[in-house]
């Protein structure tokens, strides 16, 4: 809501990431279904991590956003070594209307379990999410103004209340 009011301006850059650490090591060879099939180009398809968690990443970005992507450049890497299929990816993206936007998904990232984050920035405000932080949302205004915005707060748009199902907390 707050993006579709231009309440953060002209959106410039946009950053998401979604860090795990569960598939840091070989653990489909040591009979892990889940990371078995997820390795496997023949029952997964071409995507690794991209596939896996960071289409969830970027869809996250498009929704809050509603920017709609021009081109992309990735490095997709497999760092565990004998993986069929990328286990983190880096992604520049490029918005129509000139915004940018970066994406990391990884499988690898250790002291992560379910790290997604997202940052929003316009040319007035920003906006910051933390998934292990859910009740919290971070705005920030140019010059310096920072408020933590909590769900189910009283002050919050009617489409935010809408949308809120359980008290704050």
């Amino acid at each position: 809501h707050m993006v579709a009011t231009g309440q953060l301006g002209k959106i410039r850059t946009v950053q998401a990431e979604y860090p795990l650490e569960w598939m840091a090591t070989a653990i489909e060879t040591e009979g892990n279904a889940q990371a078995a099939w997820r390795t496997d180009p023949k029952k997964n398809g071409r995507g690794g991590s991209i596939g896996d968690i960071g289409t969830h990443a970027y869809h996250l970005a498009g929704f809050v956003s509603g920017l709609k992507l021009q081109s992309l450049t990735a490095d997709l890497a497999t760092f565990v070594e004998g993986r069929a299929l990328d286990d983190n990816a880096h992604v520049m993206l490029r918005y129509e209307g000139g915004a940018r936007g970066l994406l990391w998904s990884s499988q690898v990232a250790l002291g992560s379990s379910n790290g997604v984050r997202l940052r929003v920035f316009g040319d007035k405000a920003s906006l910051t999410w933390f998934q292990e932080q859910p009740n919290e949302l971070v705005h920030a205004r140019l010059n310096g103004r920072t408020e933590i915005i909590k769900r189910g707060a009283d002050e919050l748009s009617d489409a935010a209340k809408a949308r809120t199902r359980t008290p704050p907390g």
